[in-house]
């Protein structure tokens, strides 16, 4: 190896300067175009490195290129930015009307970013392209998940909407024309008022009540395990007897497999059990107050008289251990099931229940304005997916003679 050049003293030829250091090693530097003088991120062993570095600045300068360290040392983790990298921060830091996600948001975002979005975390966001969002797309669509493979891509166009945002990347990739809005096929046939009847005959006498509630009154699985005495109000006639029961949804419970880490302000833990949370319904529209029909009035008055507790906070519907634990969703399976399945309906979920009741309120002579604010909906093509044909199709032409 040749020997190091000495580093001649004083004015040096060229641009930018090369000074020996106490340790024997060169350091490079030059004046900015910011009048500021900047030195090499790292020594050099011979000042031919050194030079070449400082041309190679001086080339920068020269086609306006430049830009100081700490701007250039940004530019490029921002361009290195893996989807991994980024898709985390904007989960951590994402709002919605400035408060977190709701838990139940956070356990589906975290699902989808773990699972189907994995292929794009080694990914940098700058070599993201339309081809290879299709090409994922298409792979998704091909397993036959296609609600989850819908959601999934919502979230790729949303996270990546939010970069374009940041100025990480120039467009949004995720351009496949019917890709937000694909469909299973697949409609929800809520069960027929005969097959209604016999769920409530068949399911356990614990959750009679609750299986009415959820069809006559329209409410989530949610909504109704966070039901409680005080949100019923029972209005007498003269005679004593109930004329109106009216239900005040206020709250809704969430169980997640994992409490999250940040909540907003609005929502609670529940002592109960872990990943259990007490907020507001789904959306400001889901809080409201519904009547019950007066066919179901006995089976609701029997719950509350004998199976519910006699404080306004007691729950109505509570875990197999009977304390005040709310009842999940995997808890109330066993019965669920059990019960369609004697009915002739294996098919059927607790969610056709509110398909149900948004179908019987149209039916009764609703407005589609009464029928959101019966389910709590704040848009009318949401609303309108919860009424179904009744085969009301003679009855109607006779009508119109």
């Amino acid at each position: 190896m040749s020997p190091a050049k000495k580093v001649k003293k004083g004015r040096q030829p060229g641009f930018g300067t090369v000074r020996k250091l106490p340790s024997g090693n060169l350091q490079a530097s030059y004046i900015g175009p910011d009048g500021k003088r900047h030195n090499a991120a790292s020594t050099f062993a011979n000042v031919g490195p050194a030079r070449d570095w400082l041309a190679s600045v001086k080339a920068q300068i020269n086609m306006g290129t430049w830009l100081p360290p700490e701007e250039a040392q940004t530019k490029r983790e921002r361009e290195n930015m893996t989807f991994g990298e980024y898709a985390e921060r904007w989960f951590v830091t994402r709002r919605k009307k400035g408060q977190p996600l709701r838990p139940n948001t956070q356990q589906t975002y975290r699902t989808h970013l773990d699972k189907r979005l994995a292929v794009f975390a080694d990914k940098r966001l700058v070599a993201i392209d339309r081809a290879m969002v299709r090409d994922w797309h298409n792979e998704q669509i091909a397993t036959g998940h296609i609600s989850q493979a819908t959601a999934a891509y919502k979230l790729l166009s949303l996270i990546l909407g939010e970069a374009v945002e940041d100025e990480l990347i120039p467009a949004n990739p995720c351009r496949i024309k019917g890709a937000r809005s694909a469909r299973t096929g697949r409609e929800v046939e809520p069960p027929t008022r005969d097959e209604l009847a016999k769920l409530v005959e068949v399911i356990d006498p614990r959750y009679k009540a609750m299986v009415q509630i959820m069809a006559w009154g329209g409410l989530r699985f949610g909504e109704v395990a966070e039901l409680r005495r005080k949100d019923f109000t029972i209005t007498r006639d003269a005679d004593g007897a109930v004329s109106v029961i009216e239900v005040t949804i206020a709250r809704a419970m969430v169980h997640v497999t994992k409490t999250p880490d940040i909540l907003p302000r609005d929502v609670k833990l529940c002592p109960c059990k872990p990943g259990c949370t007490v907020g507001p319904p789904k959306s400001e529209d889901g809080k409201r107050t519904i009547a019950l029909p007066p066919h179901v009035f006995g089976d609701v008055l029997d719950h509350l008289d004998n199976r519910t507790g006699k404080f306004g906070n007691s729950l109505l519907f509570v875990a197999s251990t009977g304390d005040q634990r709310h009842l999940t969703q995997p808890l109330f399976w066993w019965p669920w099931n059990e019960a369609r399945k004697k009915a002739g309906r294996s098919d059927l979920s607790v969610h056709s229940l509110r398909h149900f009741a948004g179908t019987r309120h149209q039916e009764a002579g609703a407005t589609l304005k009464d029928t959101m604010s019966f389910l709590g909906h704040s848009t009318p093509g949401t609303a309108m997916g919860y009424q179904h044909e009744t085969g009301r199709r003679v009855e109607l032409a006779m009508r119109m003679a």
